[in-house]
């Protein structure tokens, strides 16, 4: 099993993907990328530490549930970016 980490750039993952098969590779995006786009979503700085500590966690599905009463683009953006990586 190899670790691939990385930003989010596609051309990151797209080159990872010809190098290794699905089954091969565990892909994991950096902690300081992610931190900078969920302060971009412009939320209560209370609800930032709630949603960064699921994500420290590992608990995505939560960190998404807590941004369902978020409104605006850059929170539908934050919650594409973390669904996509």
């Amino acid at each position: 099993m190899v670790t691939c980490l990385g930003d989010s750039h596609d051309g990151i993952w797209n080159i990872i993907a010809q190098l290794l098969p699905d089954n091969g590779k565990r892909e994991v995006l950096d902690w300081y990328h992610l931190v900078e786009n969920i302060y971009k979503i412009g939320e209560d700085k209370k609800r930032l530490r709630q949603i960064t500590s699921s994500l420290w966690r590992g608990f995505i599905d939560e960190a998404l549930e807590l941004l369902v009463t978020c409104k605006g683009p850059q929170v539908q953006n934050f919650r594409t970016y973390l669904t996509k990586h």
